[in-house]
């Protein structure tokens, strides 16, 4: 996992700001992975800290504290999902009357709501449950 984020990700946002590794603290990258690996953060949100990391400084904990990017679990992406069922009622008769691709418009309606914050296959395995 560590060698994917480090020569794809980190490399990737390194080499668009034409910077070298050496830009970029080890401990951060720990840090990164620590938290991706406790299932803390998602992935987007890694690629967020990376990139606010190489763009502003700070350290990764501070980064989530301060943009809220913890995982968000549970009750709260059930309630999303409740909410994206009755915004979006017409997924939900589209998805039931057999198009699958409508679900996606539910789950992409739960990542807004919780502003990326959510595992989107939480997400869909939830609404999938309340659906069927």
């Amino acid at each position: 996992m560590a060698a994917v984020w480090i020569c794809d990700v980190l490399k990737g946002e390194l080499n668009y700001r034409d910077l070298t590794v050496d830009s970029f603290k080890k401990e951060h990258m720990q840090n990164i992975i620590e938290l991706l690996v406790s299932k803390k953060i998602t992935e987007e949100s890694a690629v967020d800290i990376i990139r606010t990391l190489l763009d502003n400084g700070g350290s990764p904990d501070e980064i989530v504290k301060e943009k809220g990017l913890l995982k968000v679990e549970g009750d709260i992406v059930a309630n999303c999902g409740r909410r994206s069922d009755q915004g979006k009622s017409t997924g939900c008769a589209d998805f039931r009357a057999g198009k699958e691709k409508a679900l996606n418009s539910l789950v992409g309606a739960v990542m807004k709501k919780t502003k990326g914050r959510a595992d989107a296959r939480t997400a869909r395995e939830m609404l999938l449950e309340k659906l069927r």
